[in-house]
């Protein structure tokens, strides 16, 4: 019998699920959770995000207060830090009877992720961090993978979203442990960024085209080759064709650099990884913005690919 099979409902509510915030990531788990079967709803401000959510089944509201008291679980899905706060403003002043948990998916730094948990705790909910590791389209396609902080019993009760919309999770610990271990990946990612962005401009330098060396990399499979080399190592290469922003967030940057405060000196590589992006423009994206300076740096005539 499927997990969908399975399931207990609880009848006393309209929805089985409601999402506050229905950008990329969270139209797209919200979409997956309706075509299902589950009774989704969902709010944001935006009515072209609400009409997006309405063609994949999901029943959307700008009624931030209705969604809470006819949802059963509440999975919260912000960009925006004060847009966050405003709904655990009205999650600490509503009934404890509904929503029963608040699962947070919302990028935030583990300090915060403990601040949120208290306030879901207090109102006497269950609470969830469950931190995603994908792109948009790993969250239509319900590949995304969960890094889960929380208690057995919290874990247990989001079973059913964890299972539907993910590949797979990990329970990691209490509350803040999803939040610093995602920090911590993306921090992996940056660095990872910033290496192969200089082993590309060092192959325009030294006569080898980098495109070449892009697809060579990527072909050989090996040491240097990695998911962040083959989604984003493009992006560096010498083109008249813009290249979008790179999906990073530069906050978890910041609060990388808070972290390590506390474990003591020795992370040169994080620290100078943070150092660069403290000095990048977010847009195009760290990839190209960092390849752009480095190449600055380097004369025209010593570079035949230009």
């Amino acid at each position: 019998m499927s997990i969908l099979q399975n399931r207990k409902v609880e009848q006393m509510t309209q929805f089985e699920f409601g999402f506050i915030g229905l950008g990329d990531m969270g139209s797209g788990m919200a979409a997956v959770l309706a075509q299902a079967g589950m009774r989704v709803c969902g709010v944001d401000p935006a009515q072209e995000m609400r009409d997006r959510a309405a063609q994949n089944g999901v029943t959307a509201y700008t009624d931030l207060a209705f969604l809470l008291a006819n949802s059963d679980t509440i999975v919260i899905s912000l960009a925006s830090m004060s847009a966050l706060a405003n709904t655990y403003d009205l999650i600490a002043a509503t009934s404890a009877q509904f929503p029963q948990m608040i699962i947070e998916t919302s990028t935030v730094a583990p300090r915060k992720a403990k601040e949120l948990a208290a306030i879901s705790h207090g109102s006497g909910r269950l609470h969830l961090e469950a931190g995603m590791i994908g792109l948009p389209e790993d969250a239509r396609a319900a590949r995304l993978f969960y890094l889960v902080g929380g208690t057995a019993k919290e874990v247990a009760k989001a079973q059913p979203f964890l299972t539907v919309t993910g590949r797979a999770f990990a329970h990691l610990g209490p509350i803040g442990s999803a939040a610093t271990v995602k920090t911590l990946n993306n921090a992996i990612g940056v660095a990872t960024m910033f290496a192969f962005t200089e082993a590309i401009v060092a192959a325009e330098a030294l006569g080898v085209d980098p495109a070449a060396f892009v697809s060579a990399v990527i072909q050989a499979g090996g040491a240097g080759m990695s998911v962040v080399f083959e989604r984003h190592a493009a992006r560096a290469l010498t083109t008249s064709v813009p290249q979008p922003p790179t999906p990073i967030n530069f906050k978890d940057m910041a609060e990388l650099r808070a972290m390590l405060a506390s474990c003591g000196d020795g992370f040169n590589l994080f620290d100078t990884a943070i150092s660069i992006a403290a000095n990048l423009p977010e847009h195009p994206g760290i990839v190209r913005a960092h390849a752009d300076m480095l190449r600055a740096k380097i004369s025209p005539e010593s570079n035949p690919w230009n």
